[in-house]
This record gives structure tokens, sequence and C-alpha cells, in this order.
């Protein structure tokens, strides 16, 4: 009688260690965050994450308040960047936020996007839309972006416990000499590992210019804190 009633607590108690690994356990870690481009979600204040972009290249966001959250990084002291957010809407599934990603050259000026967002959570996942635009206060020799519009959609969808499919993609016009014309458009498309013990993100994907047909792997580690 022990043994079976030991037995049927046994078989009682497995559903609850199941639904701690189900399909809709937990939202992924990283929601804030596609590949690069922010999401309108906002990080809590003291929380954020350290990302080595391609394995090596780093950087960093960290929430300050409730609504606005900061960061920035470095490619070997040849550019570096700072990445300010701000939420100013977040309720019923959607969130809306701005933020610049703003570059600084050394010798010689500065450059980046400035750019809105609007998040939509689904139940499994989330989509991103945003726009934005370039500016730059630079030489003559890297003003390419100057004037440029940047339209951006991606998403994160949920495939198993601990495994998210996420997209970025780009496209927009560029302004050459007082006209516009359509730039290079970019994809990205991958998979995100999450180990949440130990609060680490893997991103491994493939990313393609469509005008040079040519795709390439790359590799992003997330930790989180």
């Amino acid at each position: 009688m022990l043994a079976g009633a030991t037995a049927r607590a046994d078989a009682a108690q497995e559903p609850a260690h199941a639904a701690a690994d189900t399909f809709d356990e937990a939202p992924p870690l990283d929601s804030t965050r596609l590949f690069v481009m922010p999401t309108a979600k906002t990080l809590e204040p003291g929380h954020g994450y350290v990302v080595g972009h391609e394995g090596f290249i780093p950087s960093f966001q960290v929430g300050v308040t409730p609504h606005f959250s900061v960061g920035g990084g470095s490619f070997f002291g040849l550019v570096n960047w700072v990445t300010p957010k701000v939420q100013v809407y977040n309720g019923a599934g959607n969130s809306v936020a701005v933020a610049l990603l703003h570059f600084m050259v050394p010798g010689y000026g500065s450059l980046g996007l400035a750019y809105g967002a609007v998040t939509h959570t689904t139940r499994r996942g989330a989509w991103t839309i945003g726009a934005g635009q370039f500016y730059a206060s630079v030489d003559d020799d890297w003003r390419w972006s100057e004037g440029a519009s940047l339209i951006i959609v991606g998403g994160e969808r949920r495939i198993s416990p601990r495994t998210t499919f996420v997209t970025e993609n780009y496209a927009g016009l560029e302004r050459r000499r007082g006209t516009y014309h359509p730039n290079v458009a970019l994809l990205m498309d991958g998979i995100r590992l999450e180990r949440r013990q130990g609060r680490l993100l893997i991103d491994l994907g493939v990313l393609l210019f469509p005008a040079y047909g040519v795709p390439s792997p790359f590799l992003n580690w997330t930790v989180k804190f």
C-alpha cells in the first residue's frame, strides 16, 4: 500500500515538473532586443545585458528607470557608440519607444540613427516595426549615411521552451547628391538558444545582403544581469 501511495504521489507530481518546461512557460529572456536593434520593450531598473556581437564585439544595455535605458559599446576603440532608449508608451500588449544609435569615430566625427519602434507582444512572441533616419557630423568621406531613411521589421517566435526564431530586416532610402535611391536591404534570420539558470543566450543565424546574394553566418552571445 505504501509503495502504491508513493507511486501515485510521484505520478501526481510529474505534471507539475513538466509544466515548468512547457512550451508556454515564459516569454523569451531577451525580448528587449532582436539580434542588433532593440524592440520597444524596456529593461527593469538595474537589470541589463552584455552582448558579444559576432562573438567578440562588446556592447551593453542597462535599465535606469522603468522607461529609460542606456548602453554603449566599442570596436577596438576605432568606433564607439551609445544607445539611449526611452519608452513612451506601454500597455495592452503594445509598446512604443524612441532611441538613438550614436556612433563616434575618433578623428572624424560622429554619425548615427534616430528611430522609433512599435512592438506588439503575442502569446508566443512579438513583432516589431520601426523607422528612422541617419544623421552625420563627420568628414565628407563618412557622409554616406546622412539623410538616409530606414525601415526595420522584425519579430520573435518561440518554437520550443528554450528556442526562439528571430528575424530582423532592413530596407530604406539613401540620399545621394540631393536625390533618394533604394539602399541595400539586409536580412537576418536565425535562432536564439536560452539557458535560463545561467541567463545565457546564444544567437545563431545568417545575414544576407540581397544585392550581393552571398549569405554570411553570425554568432552573438548575451549574458543578462
